[in-house]
Order: C-alpha cells, then sequence, then structure tokens
C-alpha cells in the first residue's frame, strides 16, 4: 500500500515526511511527518519513536519545517495549522485559521 505511489488519501496511514534533520553528534534521524508528528530513527533504522504528536492536549494537524539547536538539544518545527491537514491544504490556504 505504502509504496511509493503519489496519493493523497493514503497519506494519513502511510505519512508524509516534510521535515528532516540528522544530529551528528547522537546519530539519529529526526523527521517531521505531516501525520505522525515528530519522529526519531535510530543509527542503523531499526528503531523509530514517536516523540510528539501534540501540544498542550491539541493534536498536530499539519507539521513540516524541522531543526534542532545541536548546543541545546532543543527541536524546533512547524504545525501550519490546527484546523486542517496537509491533504486538506487548498482548504488551509483559502481560510483564516490560525496556526500555533
Amino acid at each position: 500500500m505504502c509504496d511509493g505511489i503519489r496519493d493523497s488519501n493514503i497519506e494519513p496511514i502511510c505519512g508524509r515526511p516534510l521535515g528532516l534533520k540528522f544530529d551528528t553528534q547522537t546519530c539519529l534521524l529526526y523527521i517531521m511527518d505531516a501525520y505522525f508528528g515528530l519522529l526519531i530513527v535510530g543509527p542503523n533504522g531499526d528503531m523509530v519513536i514517536k516523540l510528539a504528536i501534540l501540544a498542550k492536549g491539541v493534536p498536530f494537524k499539519f507539521t513540516n519545517g524541522l531543526d534542532i539547536d545541536t548546543s541545546t538539544g532543543m527541536v524546533y518545527f512547524t504545525d501550519s495549522s490546527i484546523l486542517f491537514q496537509r491533504r486538506d491544504a487548498d482548504f488551509l490556504i483559502s481560510s483564516s485559521a490560525r496556526t500555533r
């Protein structure tokens, strides 16, 4: 099902990674997925940890950008909408919905 064919209907099932950052100090790959939130993959690709899927009790809807401050280990990312998912980007663009 998740074979790389572009189909926005299966994105919520398969995911859509939009932000990637490799931490050279820990050898961990941080992934910001539009549907699954903040994920970490271990150095051998064998460990996947879901770090965050919500903030202050509100689930992420359209996470994308990602950066890491390597001096502090702080992870920064964006969530473009509190209402719409990535597959509903047309609605997001035409609405006046706020972000976080």
